[in-house]
């Protein structure tokens, strides 16, 4: 009996062990499937977020472009009130009080405000007088060898020389004779610079009108895409390099998986969509839905000159570049010639200011309705085969499942027209204006009707920081055009101020829209078109239309636009690759305003290379200088920014890849307008990092990106402003 229970001990150690060995694989087995669990949700993460990010560079575009239209909105005011008013130098106006241009006046009076005695003593509201650039000190190649001044002053008028009808010794044909020429010499002078005045107020709103138009055709366009679908067929949403957005996520998807969820990936019949799936947020969407245009009425008034017995001063109006102007006199025509050699400028004037092309109704840009939120929800989902655990559940191996939500944020578009957004309502509705100093905003119906002549609010103006109540009505901010108004222009040097073609480096502000020419709507010299940096008059408007407190704080602004999303210095194509067969054949995808044909990848950073130069100009006397001008109390007049780094206020990844906070320590210099590694934006390409902030280390432009949870898409959020809250349009 003894012999017949020997080994019992060894068949239980062996049963013990093969139910520990069981135990030991299958809790290896079920921890690789727990690795392969945590590395599925780690690539669908990283799927999500790369998405996010390619959303993040397409919004940057549009944030951007949105920018250049407050860029040729600030153009267009300087060149009305700065400029177009620097005909007025008349010392001795009514009641002894000169209503002089700062730039011209040895006392600077008070130009804009009820503080001017001759604004006051004649019931002027605070409000600049019309344009008039007719004047020999701003343009001499109007009337050669004329020296009057007509815009001296609002009521100028000189009378016709009455002729005679006896004198002794019977003279009276030649003395006549003389009067007559002498006469049409006034009326010539006169219709001449009527028209001049006409010309100058339609070709600076057609200007803006002719921007603003093809950088909204190109923020639709990409908003377009952004309303694409995230998917793997031709149709799907692209990002700035015209890659299908969807393949790149899925390669970074595929190879961020372990090995035995790749082979699963491999062995799957399914279509690869099937597996990972890309939920757009913005599908279906049009850019109207979720970007608003803020149409504006605009009003330039301008000096024109009647020659019915005397050269008299009158009003008239342009309301949003629509004015009509029949030149008949031969001078006038020839001057025509000249300034509109395709008479554009004159067809702008003759078409009735709402456009037959909704894009050229006059806007200030677009607002972007907070109530959509772009983000997309990433989903996987594959079948995972452990070993003692596949088997038996499922003979197609355990579903496994991932879900990711990642969002661009951070970044602003541009700020809205009134600071309050109520939830459900199309537009900004409530509240103060944003830019105290933007003209009202409108309908479309109430656009270019109803009119009101005295309404100063409908003259260009704006905000050159937040809380500005005066915008350009300053002196401070009148001084900026004392070079080629009133002060001494030897300096500027001779091979930069023509004086005899000044008026023309405008001329082609309006018609190269039209033509095969880069559009480019700043002054160019006329004696040498290709060699831009010769205008001095140029230079003067970049410097003019610099990035300024206001905008920083509400506009993403890129410092290196075209080398990022363009085109880069080494010829690799971005935008330019898909976008340019996109838009309209006289829509042109180009930079900066102050690129051209020639100078295509002309950047923000460019603009202030050459501001810096303007300021730093010995513009009248040794030592004088824009950043030292006793009679200005502003250190720079525009309160623009000192460098780009003050664009880069995107939120930078300080504490990680993925997180985002508000430093301890009570600096923010680790967050924002930092640039770790040197920036330097002189022209040089070799200094213009491929990023679009250009810089390589440190603050970042626009949109940044990051995770959020399904139940954040679907609560309510505090973004409407001012307590304005609710849930988003959008939720997937």
């Amino acid at each position: 009996m003894r012999k017949a229970i020997k080994g019992q001990i060894t068949i239980f150690m062996a049963l013990i062990f093969m139910v520990l060995f069981t135990l030991f694989t299958m809790t290896v087995s079920l921890s690789m499937f727990i690795h392969d669990k945590i590395n599925l949700q780690n690539a669908t993460d990283f799927a999500s977020y790369y998405t996010a990010s390619k959303q993040a560079e397409l919004l940057g575009a549009i944030a951007h472009n949105n920018y250049v239209i407050r860029q040729s909105f600030k153009l267009l005011a300087y060149r009305y009130r700065v400029y177009g008013n620097g005909g007025r130098t008349d010392p001795t106006a009514t009641n002894g009080e000169p209503l002089r241009h700062p730039a011209v006046s040895a006392n600077y009076q008070n130009f804009y405000t009820d503080r001017n005695p001759y604004i006051a003593a004649n019931g002027l509201p605070a409000y600049p007088p019309r344009v008039c650039v007719g004047a020999p000190h701003l343009f001499k190649d109007i009337i050669q060898g004329s020296t009057d001044n007509p815009c001296r002053r609002l009521d100028f008028s000189v009378g016709f020389i009455n002729t005679v009808t006896s004198v002794v010794g019977g003279l009276v044909s030649g003395i006549n004779s003389g009067v007559t020429i002498a006469n049409d010499q006034v009326a010539n002078s006169c219709a001449a610079i009527a028209y001049v005045n006409w010309w100058w107020a339609n070709m600076i709103i057609a200007a803006h009108r002719l921007e603003q138009r093809d950088r909204r055709v190109i923020i639709d366009a990409i908003a377009a895409n952004l309303a694409r679908p995230i998917d793997p067929t031709d149709g799907g949403m692209v990002d700035i390099e015209g890659g299908n957005i969807y393949r790149g996520a899925y390669r970074t998807f595929y190879y961020n998986l372990t090995e035995a969820n790749q082979r699963t990936i491999d062995e799957d019949p399914r279509p690869r969509d099937q597996k990972l799936r890309i939920v757009n947020s913005m599908e279906g969407y049009t850019p109207a839905d979720w970007l608003k245009p803020i149409l504006v009425n605009l009003l330039i008034p301008y000096s024109h000159y009647t020659t019915n017995g005397a050269c008299s001063e009158s009003i008239r109006y342009h309301v949003n570049g629509a004015d009509t102007y029949n030149a008949t006199n031969s001078g006038v025509v020839a001057l025509r010639n000249r300034l509109d050699p395709n008479q554009l400028t004159l067809r702008l004037g003759n078409t009735a200011a709402t456009r037959p092309n909704p894009y050229e109704n006059i806007t200030t840009g677009v607002e972007k309705n907070p109530w959509y939120m772009v983000y997309n929800k990433t989903e996987t989902r594959i079948f995972s085969k452990p070993l003692f655990l596949g088997g038996y559940m499922n003979p197609d191996g355990i579903t496994m499942q991932a879900l990711s939500y990642a969002k661009p944020f951070g970044g602003r578009i541009g700020p809205w027209y009134r600071r309050v957004w109520s939830n459900g309502s199309v537009e900004s509705d409530s509240g103060d204006r944003t830019d105290s100093r933007a003209p009202n905003r409108v309908s479309i119906g109430d656009y270019a009707v109803g009119i009101n002549v005295a309404d100063s609010t409908l003259f260009p103006n704006y905000s050159r920081f937040p809380t500005d109540q005066r915008g350009l009505t300053t002196n401070q901010a009148m001084v900026h055009a004392g070079p080629i108004i009133g002060w001494s222009t030897s300096a500027v040097g001779s091979t930069e101020v023509t004086p005899l073609t000044r008026l023309h480096d405008y001329a082609r502000a309006n018609y190269s829209y039209f033509s095969s020419d880069y559009n480019d709507p700043l002054a160019q010299n006329a004696n040498t078109p290709g060699q831009l940096e010769n205008s001095f008059n140029r230079r003067l408007e970049i410097a003019a239309i610099m990035p300024d407190a206001f905008d920083y704080t509400y506009y993403s602004i890129s410092p290196n636009y075209y080398d990022y999303f363009i085109e880069a210095p080494d010829g690799t194509q971005k935008l330019s690759s898909w976008l340019s067969s996109l838009l309209p054949a006289d829509v042109e995808l180009r930079g900066d305003l102050g690129a051209s044909e020639n100078r295509r990848n002309f950047n923000i950073t460019d603009q202030m290379f050459i501001n810096d130069e303007v300021q730093a100009r010995d513009l009248t006397t040794p030592g004088v200088t824009f950043s030292n001008l006793s009679r200005a109390r502003d250190p720079i007049p525009y309160f623009f920014t000192e460098n780009a780094l003050a664009l880069l206020t995107g939120w930078n990844k300080a504490l990680g890849p993925t997180e985002y906070d508000v430093p301890t320590n009570g600096s923010m210099d680790d967050f924002f307008a930092t640039c770790l590694q040197a920036f330097r934006g002189n022209g040089a390409l070799a200094d213009k990092p491929r990023v679009p902030s250009g810089c390589l280390r440190g603050g970042r432009f626009g949109y940044s990106v990051k995770f959020v949870s399904g139940d954040y898409i679907r609560e309510s959020h505090p973004i409407g402003g001012d307590g304005a809250t609710g849930n988003i349009v959008n939720p997937r």
